[in-house]
């Protein structure tokens, strides 16, 4: 039961964590987010993905 309780509670914290990094995520860089998230997504596709290929 005591476990169950401290996820419950971390997971509240984090989920908290989450949402004040996200404001401060929106809040700092306002519509200029939206040319952040495509740079990531390209990112991943080029720099990321041949790391997952070797792997298999």
């Amino acid at each position: 039961m005591r476990s169950w309780i401290k996820d419950r509670i971390l997971l509240i914290l984090f989920s908290v964590v989450a949402a004040i990094a996200a404001y401060i995520f929106w809040h700092s860089l306002g519509e200029h987010a939206f040319v952040i998230f495509p740079l990531i997504a390209l990112y991943a596709y080029i720099v990321e993905r041949p790391k997952l290929n070797k792997k298999e």
